[in-house]
């Protein structure tokens, strides 16, 4: 998509800054968490790059559950009040995600930049809040597309690509769940 948009094969669409900064937010966050997990000496503030790493990856998130929601939108064009609710969930998807910024501390220890505190419990409830989000976005898209007709373009491409993410995306948040309850 990038490369198209560069190109200029793709014409710029609204919807697409959100999967541009999500996927540029995570390149972000991958690139520093492996500074950070660098064994040699880097010389930044521990805390620092855990907060930027932290709000990136956030950032990759939220972004991503509103391309999710973004294709639900499209779905549901016409039902105003499904729209306010997804707007609604959205804005509290983002508010949780805000919040969890303030929640892990790390130091530096023996040369090593550690995480020492999560506060597990708000850990939880994110992941509780975005997958039970992704769920409702998922049976949201797949009512939709039963009330649609089968031949048409939209259809076919939200059953190849959307439904099938939309199951990828909540077993990965229902794996992560069980790992942060452990």
């Amino acid at each position: 998509v990038e490369i198209a948009l560069l190109r200029r094969q793709l014409p710029f669409r609204w919807p697409l800054l959100s999967y541009i900064t999500a996927r540029f937010s995570f390149l972000i966050a991958i690139i520093l968490h492996a500074v950070q997990s660098s064994p040699f000496y880097t010389g930044v503030d521990c805390q620092s790059i855990n907060f930027v790493i932290i709000f990136c990856t956030n950032v990759a998130i939220g972004c991503s559950t509103t391309n999710l929601m973004i294709r639900t939108w499209l779905i549901w064009k016409t039902n105003y009040l499904l729209r306010l609710l997804l707007i609604l969930l959205s804005l509290g998807h983002w508010t949780v995600l805000t919040l969890f910024l303030a929640t892990a501390r790390a130091s530096t220890i023996n040369g090593v930049c550690v995480i020492n505190f999560v506060d597990l419990a708000y850990a939880s409830a994110v992941v509780i809040y975005v997958m039970l989000y992704d769920l409702a976005l998922l049976v949201f898209t797949v009512i939709g597309l039963l009330r649609m007709p089968s031949s048409s373009t939209l259809w076919k491409t939200l059953v190849t690509q959307g439904v099938v993410y939309f199951i990828i995306n909540f077993l990965a948040n229902l794996i992560l769940l069980v790992c942060s309850l452990l």
